[in-house]
């Protein structure tokens, strides 16, 4: 494994090589004998990582981990759960350009906490016809706030789809797809 240290965050990264790419972030992860949990997204274009999908393990409080095409098996434990652990989680978004359009599977209970600048973003529930052509927002949708750290509580299991209103965010990348309790499409 190769570690890097991430200078904005002052975390440690760990770039270990996995087989293949994924498409949407595994809720728990194990490559080789160590087994990562999805902690969120992040900007990891600078690293080269497959994915935006950041992680973090057990035993290394602090620590981020993202993942590129190696040697290594990567294998996806979406269904794991460690014992004692409860159903619900917490995930932390790095609200930012280029976190998607990404589907994420979390589990009924689950809180979504969106991280953004304040001021320049916003966080807005959409119909999937509004998510995919990035449109329905009202004019009020379209104005950046200062609720950052905004929080949803995913208690209904289903597809839901967010997006930021502010022109030009959405089609920039600033949407995410989350299916709770089910896989995503």
């Amino acid at each position: 494994p190769i570690l890097k240290r991430l200078p904005a965050l002052g975390v440690i990264l760990l770039v270990s090589l996995s087989i293949g790419s994924e498409d949407e972030c595994c809720q728990h992860k194990t490559v080789g004998d160590h087994l990562y949990h999805y902690v969120g997204w992040d900007d990891t274009s600078q690293y080269n990582c497959h994915s935006n999908c950041v992680y973090s393990i057990d035993g290394k409080p602090g620590n981020r981990f993202c993942f590129k095409s190696g040697n290594e098996k990567s294998v996806c434990h979406n269904d794991y759960e460690a014992p004692g652990e409860s159903q619900a989680s917490e995930i932390n978004l790095n609200w930012t350009f280029h976190i998607g359009p990404k589907c994420i599977t979390v589990k009924k209970g689950t809180s979504l906490i969106f991280n953004y600048k304040e001021q320049q973003h916003n966080v807005n529930k959409l119909t999937l016809s509004d998510y995919k052509g990035c449109t329905g927002f009202t004019k009020q949708d379209t104005k950046p706030n200062s609720l950052s750290p905004l929080k949803y509580m995913m208690n209904t299991s289903g597809d839901f789809y967010f997006a930021c209103g502010v022109p030009g965010h959405c089609s920039a990348g600033m949407r995410i797809h989350v299916a709770v309790d089910r896989a995503c499409p």
